[in-house]
């Protein structure tokens, strides 16, 4: 008899833990979660977690489900080919994809060259960091399949399943791309967004980017530190809120005019606290520009912050942050910021 918050009840005798598609032992239905494999589940692992043996929903991917996966370099939901997307789920000639599901255009119909390597931006996998030569061996080196991102700016480049979600070098309004802003959008000017208010924190959100699995690369530079009130921030953010202005954080933070800091945030409310930091020397200054590479996995966070000449630094924390929205923390200068790249991971 079914009682109180119970979703089933089968009895002592009919309860189960083991069984297919039972009623289990804690009076709730079979689910994706359980470590039974029930009807309409490929696997079951015990958790809803992806990027392990078995994916969140209990599913194994298959090309056409929309879902770039190991073995893949695009999906747009159908497993036809001659749209640029083929019948194996591997980017066809002359074509680029980005998004989730793909969206492939012709590399002929696209403009724009954000690393001037001779590779349009939307057919470019690795569309911020200059690879002409597109090498994209390390997956296949390593036994596997090579995925959608290039060796020159792939996170885990002998992993596969990684995709371009989006690119943006800024050649249009933040608004004809979708951004959304904790204040308001900054102007876009020749390819760069200039954010001119002193004293302002600005977080710059593009929505529908709700990925758990997820890597952001942020590039730009300080157009002006309101050098008489520190901190003054700049870098990317992941798992956000864009309604409270939460979410994880890859920055550079000058807290003095002889102190900065660099690393990982929780940002709550805008305000950023220490994860996992270190000391950054020199301080920022006018004209100072940085790489900022924001990788969450699971609740695994990495964050590479690289000088325009200088060596990269890296720094990990965990965060129990659910998936959210992407974007760039801007705080108290006048930023500069050339572009962002986003790449999924498979099963994000």
């Amino acid at each position: 008899m079914r009682s109180g918050v119970e979703q089933c009840d089968d009895g002592a005798l009919g309860n189960s833990d083991t069984a297919p598609n039972a009623c289990r032992s804690n009076c709730l239905d079979a689910h994706c979660g359980d470590d039974v494999v029930d009807g309409g589940e490929d696997c079951d692992d015990g958790n809803t977690v992806g990027g392990d043996a078995c994916p969140a929903a209990c599913v194994q991917p298959t090309c056409g489900d929309g879902v770039v996966s190991d073995g893949e370099q695009c999906d747009d939901g159908d497993a036809s080919g001659g749209d640029g997307c083929g019948a194996t789920c591997l980017i066809e000639a002359a074509y680029g994809c980005q998004g989730l599901p793909s969206v492939c255009r012709t590399c002929a119909s696209q403009s724009g060259d954000e690393d001037g390597d001779g590779v349009v931006d939307w057919c470019d996998n690795c569309p911020a960091v200059a690879n002409a030569s597109q090498a994209n061996t390390s997956e296949t080196g390593a036994g596997g399949a090579a995925d959608a991102v290039g060796d020159a700016c792939d996170p885990n480049p002998t992993a596969g399943g990684d995709s371009i979600f989006y690119f943006d070098g800024f050649t249009s309004s933040l608004a004809t791309n979708g951004w959304v802003s904790s204040t308001s959008l900054p102007n876009v000017n020749g390819g760069i967004i200039e954010q001119n208010s002193l004293g302002d924190l600005d977080l710059i959100w593009r929505p529908g980017a709700s990925l758990e699995n997820v890597t952001v690369d942020v590039r730009g530079y300080f157009g002006q530190i309101n050098q008489a009130t520190p901190p003054n921030e700049m870098g990317a953010i992941v798992r956000g809120s864009t309604s409270a202005n939460d979410g994880v954080a890859c920055l550079t933070v000058r807290t003095s005019a002889t102190t900065a800091t660099q690393g990982l945030f929780d940002v709550a409310g805008g305000v950023a606290a220490d994860l996992s930091v270190q000391g950054l020397s020199p301080v920022p200054a006018n004209g100072s520009e940085y790489a900022y590479v924001l990788t969450a996995r699971g609740t695994a966070m990495t964050c590479t912050v690289t000088p325009l000449s200088g060596a990269p630094v890296v720094r990990s924390a965990t965060s129990a942050r659910p998936a959210g929205s992407v974007g760039v923390y801007m705080y108290n200068a006048r930023h500069r910021i050339r572009s962002i790249t986003v790449i999924a991971h498979g099963g994000s």
